[in-house]
């Protein structure tokens, strides 16, 4: 597209131009935010066992970029991890991790099934174990999880720093995302797509 303008003009252009920038731009900066999402998203390090920390990511546009989130209240423990001194065990956190190692088969006992009333059907495994069982296995993980920490590895907790989900993937692909986007959305601006 060529656009044609006249020398009286061209100061009122450029002006109109300046001002429409700063909204191109933090377009691109929304669709980085979001490209960040997806990848924090699909990552196989975060947890996955319910899906409620997955689902709990957000991107907020702001008036100078946007803003990436988790909902959960989980994620800041994920994040940033637990030190082993700060772990303190209660009911919540027993029962908590007692549903996850019955949801997961921890200590149960597994009878399989051929499923309908005259063995037709899908194949299905059932899990039994008594909550006192399902209660002690979640207070030996708990009692672990106070001895290491949680979402600590051995050089987190030596040289003190932790990067998250979100900061690793802020890390690895946060420049060059900004850079495609905020540079597309210029381009479509310039071309007059926008």
């Amino acid at each position: 597209m060529t656009v044609q303008i006249g020398i009286g003009e061209a100061g009122k252009w450029f002006r109109s131009i300046g001002q429409q920038i700063p909204t191109v731009a933090v377009n691109g900066l929304h669709s980085a935010a979001l490209r960040i999402l997806s990848d924090v998203q699909n990552d196989d390090r975060a947890p996955k066992d319910k899906g409620i920390y997955r689902a709990g990511w957000r991107v907020v546009r702001e008036a100078d970029g946007a803003t990436i989130y988790n909902a959960t209240t989980q994620s800041i423990f994920i994040e940033h991890g637990v030190r082993a001194e700060n772990v303190k065990i209660g009911r919540k956190m027993i029962t908590a991790l007692a549903e996850w190692a019955k949801r997961h088969g921890i200590g149960s006992t597994v009878r399989a099934s051929t499923g309908g009333s005259r063995g037709r059907g899908r194949a299905g495994v059932f899990a039994r174990g008594s909550v006192k069982n399902f209660e002690s296995i979640a207070w030996a993980i708990a009692k672990n999880i106070q001895k290491r920490g949680l979402f600590n590895s051995e050089w987190e907790a030596r040289t003190g720093k932790r990067r998250g989900v979100l900061g690793y993937w802020l890390k690895k692909n946060a420049a060059r995302y900004i850079r495609e986007e905020v540079s597309a959305e210029l381009l479509r601006f310039m071309r007059g797509d926008r």
